[in-house]
């Protein structure tokens, strides 16, 4: 594993970039991102979003909601080949590949819980674009629930 000194932040030059990491085994600490995204580059910090209260434990049969993590590369390449490499990469347990793009730090993104498993994501699309522009849905269903959650993103804050 990489030394914790890879992990505390510094002073964040310009030339940093962060990326978003989603779909992470719950499981996985700060550690285990780091020595994942320190391959692609220098790694100047990982920060894990916290779980949602109320979520299956990490052993759970319930893992397509996986853990979350911000990693900051010390520079524009390195986050460049990590989401180029890891966009196709499926960390086991998990069923789906990782979700790795640039991090936006005021994303216009809404989570939307209990959809019937009947309604698409061309009908969550539809229904959002009422408000604003809708750029992407993400839907999501743990095993053997009945209903599905999705995130939606809008072109900005304002809609």
């Amino acid at each position: 594993f990489p030394s914790l000194s890879r992990v505390v932040p510094a002073r964040m030059p310009t030339n940093n970039v962060k990326v978003f990491v989603g779909g992470l085994p719950r499981n996985m600490d700060v550690r285990a991102v780091t020595f994942l995204m320190g391959g692609f580059g220098s790694v100047v910090e990982v920060r894990m979003e916290t779980p949602v209260q109320g979520l299956p434990p990490p052993d759970s049969d319930v893992d397509e909601l996986g853990g979350t993590a911000y990693v900051t590369f010390g520079c524009k390449q390195a986050a460049d080949k990590a989401i180029e490499t890891l966009s196709k990469v499926t960390v086991p347990p998990m069923r789906n590949p990782l979700q790795v793009c640039y991090a936006c730090e005021k994303q216009a993104k809404l989570f939307v819980g209990s959809i019937p498993l009947n309604v698409g994501q061309e009908q969550v699309t539809d229904l959002f674009g009422e408000y604003g522009t809708v750029i992407d849905v993400h839907m999501m269903q743990g095993a053997g629930c009945q209903t599905r959650c999705a995130f939606v993103r809008f072109t900005s804050l304002d809609e």
